[in-house]
């Protein structure tokens, strides 16, 4: 458990609750943004689309609000002073006389206070001895925790003190709560805070994962046929080289695609783009070309060219492009065919 708690000090121990109350306002603003899970949020331009980044920003949030908050840590974590809410307690002190021999461990009241910023300071009050007499030091002085302090008690004789961190018990000691019961509600309150900003946005992503999937595979089934129904079957088939970098592209445009509307979007209109597109940059690529200038015909460049001139014959028959501007892109492939290879 000591381990567990160093580590905890080393990550939370320094953060302030000035850092806390602005990640709980920042998380408040985001849910409110989000409540409509609309494209434009901050939520969205903050964690994109994507499921499990969401699930990994949340659980690292979630810990970092629920572990930050010492009381949350006290309720679980034992006895350690560290995160015992501010207040009297029982800890043991190794104590002897400066330039003694003799070191005695022994129950002592303890009073922790801390400041603003985190920062804990301790004060013994009393060392209680077994025989039933005591020492008191002065009330100024506060000591560091598992280190040496030198303090002068109410008769003016030097000691050397060192508190442990070792829970102890004395019947003239009355303890504090270890734990503040607003603070673990501050902490609960946080994590549901956070909790439904990411019921909010995680149905989103859902949705939008199953919307991209459905139209995706229509989008490619769509492309799939247009290359069948283009290719001559006499000739090497570019099918596999082609649909490889349509699948490149439609998943670079994830989150476009989840957003498409069966009752809007023309499947067949962009296929034909995207056939279009693809075949011309193959097509100049140098990849299909036997020497400088000239297609491979060994190559199934054959095939690009006939699903790139039927792709513009479909743009110019739905008015999409007139047929001048067919020409000019033709003569524009031809031309950067011929200073390729």
């Amino acid at each position: 458990m000591n381990f567990i708690a160093n580590i905890y000090i080393f990550l939370f121990g320094t953060i302030s609750p000035v850092i806390l109350l602005l990640l709980s306002i920042f998380f408040l603003v985001l849910i409110f943004n989000s409540w409509s899970c609309e494209r434009n949020t901050i939520a969205n331009k903050i964690l994109g689309k994507s499921r499990a980044r969401v699930i990994i920003t949340y659980l690292l949030l979630f810990f970092m609000i629920i572990f930050s908050n010492f009381d949350m840590f006290a309720l679980f974590g034992g006895s350690d002073i560290r995160f015992m809410s501010d207040g009297r307690y029982c800890y043991n002190v190794e104590i002897s006389r400066n330039y003694g021999d003799n070191t005695y461990t022994l129950p002592a009241s303890i009073y922790k206070e801390t400041n603003g910023f985190g920062k804990s300071k301790y004060y013994i009050e009393k060392v209680f001895f077994k025989n039933g007499g005591y020492l008191v030091f002065d009330e100024e002085d506060y000591i560091a925790l598992n280190d040496y302090n030198y303090l002068v008690d109410q008769n003016g004789e030097e000691w050397t003190v060192k508190l442990s961190n070792q829970h102890a018990n004395h019947k003239d000691v009355s303890e504090s709560k270890p734990i503040s019961f607003w603070g673990v509600v501050l902490a609960l309150f946080e994590s549901i805070a956070l909790s439904l900003f990411t019921l909010l946005h995680l149905p989103n992503i859902k949705g939008n994962t199953k919307a991209f999937r459905k139209n995706s595979e229509r989008l490619f089934n769509i492309l799939s046929e247009l290359i069948d129904n283009y290719e001559d079957k006499f000739k090497p088939s570019c099918k596999d080289d082609i649909s490889k970098i349509l699948i490149q592209k439609i998943e670079a445009a994830k989150e476009e695609i989840s957003e498409w509307k069966d009752f809007d979007t023309d499947y067949i209109r962009i296929a034909h783009s995207m056939l279009a597109n693809t075949s011309f940059e193959m097509l100049v690529s140098g990849k299909y070309h036997i020497y400088a200038g000239h297609l491979d015909p060994m190559s199934c460049a054959h095939n690009l060219m006939l699903i790139y001139n039927k792709s513009m014959d479909y743009a110019v028959k739905i008015n999409e492009i007139n047929l001048e501007t067919q020409e000019a892109e033709y003569e524009l492939l031809q031309k950067q065919i011929s200073t390729m290879g």
